[in-house]
């Protein structure tokens, strides 16, 4: 037999209780709290909150019976009520410990933790308390008030942070950008405006048309380069003239340097016989004439430098013209410096191109601002300005690529395969019903 406490039948089951599954949901909230309750007031003393009447109680016989009682004298149920058991003894409060005082709901975690940190640092309390005094107007005096304190007062641990941040470094390619002379705001030829005089509209046309006609030169010259593509009658011409050439004349001739001797051939030394080898006189005459032209040569030299002297007005006018020489350079030195600051640089991959000019015809012109149609548009304008001074490289809009190129399919549903396989399952049954 098993206790009805820990067992039970369920459906002629005999189950445990003790498991969760199987236990009986009571609901207990209320005496939870009341546990709790009870364990807080212990915990804390809870007397504040209790009336007298729960705290105590009139004792009608009084307590000299038991005090002038010994208790050697006393019975054994007398004796065990004034036992006091340990499980009291430990609920009850020590007086020599003070009570742990609950956290309010509104205090902030953040200047709880600022408080105890300046406590252990024995720094003043960075939120110090206001005091309740209030200051009249007699003896208040504005330009004796001090500033509020600010977060490195308050906390002065927070300094050497404030310290080790350093302002970031301009890049020196930034800091020293690219010289251009070209000005910011271009001021266009006098025939490029609303109202032109005709000179000059003719002269701005002139020049618009000398520069149409470089760029169809320089084009003509690029297609001049390029290979002429050639026609199918062009292309077998050149073939038939390929094989109608003579087979014989890319046959391998023979070698002369075969048929030479070792003896003769241009890398070996030749051999001195005795009839070539020179005599000693022969040897002393050599010597004797390269003495004779270096003596020569050397005497040229000093009367050279002897006629130096006599020739000094020479001399000065070819250090005055040297000196000249040295200032032109100079100068087309400095002037080339400054045409590359008027020309753009090439500072990425693509060159800069100069825009064409807004070009409006004898007949286009309407003399007023107003009914004159724009040739080219402001943001562009400053866009060209901005890369023509060096200040940022020439930009291209950059287009839409695919790397692999979008495949084209029929859908299976489009030519209806399923529909002519079923046409072609039936005329094949009706061919063989027919043979049989």
């Amino acid at each position: 037999c098993c206790c009805c406490c820990c067992s039970t039948v369920i459906m002629g089951k005999r189950v445990s209780r003790n498991k969760k599954k199987n236990a009986r949901r009571i609901d207990v909230t209320d005496v939870d709290e009341l546990i709790e309750n009870v364990r807080h007031d212990e915990r804390t003393g809870g007397v504040k909150n209790k009336k007298n009447e729960e705290l105590f109680f009139v004792d009608g016989a009084g307590s000299s019976a038991t005090k002038d009682k010994p208790i050697e004298s006393m019975g054994r149920k007398q004796r065990a009520r004034l036992k006091i058991l340990t499980c009291d003894t430990i609920t009850v409060p020590n007086p020599n410990i003070k009570t742990v005082a609950t956290r309010t709901a509104n205090s902030n975690q953040a200047t709880q933790s600022l408080k105890r940190a300046s406590k252990r640092r024995k720094v003043s309390d960075p939120y110090p308390k206001k005091s309740n005094k209030i200051e009249t107007r007699e003896n208040l005096d504005i330009w004796d008030m001090k500033p509020e304190p600010t977060l490195d007062e308050i906390n002065p641990w927070l300094q050497p942070l404030a310290e080790k941040a350093k302002p970031v470094k301009q890049p020196v390619s930034l800091a020293v950008p690219e010289k251009s002379s070209v000005p910011p705001v271009e001021v266009i030829h006098a025939g490029g405006s609303y109202n032109p005089s005709f000179k000059k509209h003719q002269e701005w046309l002139r020049d618009a048309l000398s520069d149409e006609k470089e760029k169809i030169k320089t084009k003509k010259k690029v297609n001049e380069r390029l290979p002429i593509p050639q026609t199918s009658a062009d292309m077998e011409q050149a073939l038939m003239k390929e094989l109608s050439v003579n087979i014989e004349e890319f046959e391998e001739k023979p070698d002369d340097g075969e048929s030479m001797d070792e003896s003769e051939s241009p890398h070996t030394r030749p051999i001195v016989s005795a009839a070539n080898r020179k005599t000693k006189q022969q040897r002393r005459r050599l010597l004797l004439q390269l003495e004779k032209a270096k003596k020569q040569k050397d005497l040229k030299l000093k009367k050279r430098r002897e006629n130096e002297i006599l020739r000094l007005k020479s001399i000065k006018k070819e250090i005055t013209k040297a000196e000249k020489d040295a200032i032109e350079a100079q100068l087309l030195k400095q002037e080339k410096e400054q045409e590359k600051l008027a020309n753009p640089r090439q500072l990425g991959p693509r060159k800069f191109k100069e825009p064409a000019k807004p070009i409006k015809l004898t007949e286009e012109l309407s003399g007023s601002l107003r009914n004159m149609k724009p040739e080219s548009n402001l943001l562009t304008d400053r866009f060209t300005s901005l890369q023509k001074r060096n200040l940022i490289e020439v930009r291209v809009p950059l287009r839409r690529s695919r790397r692999y190129r979008l495949k084209e399919y029929e859908k299976r549903s489009y030519k209806n395969y399923d529909l002519q396989r079923e046409i072609r399952k039936r005329q094949q049954e009706k061919e063989k019903s027919r043979v049989k």
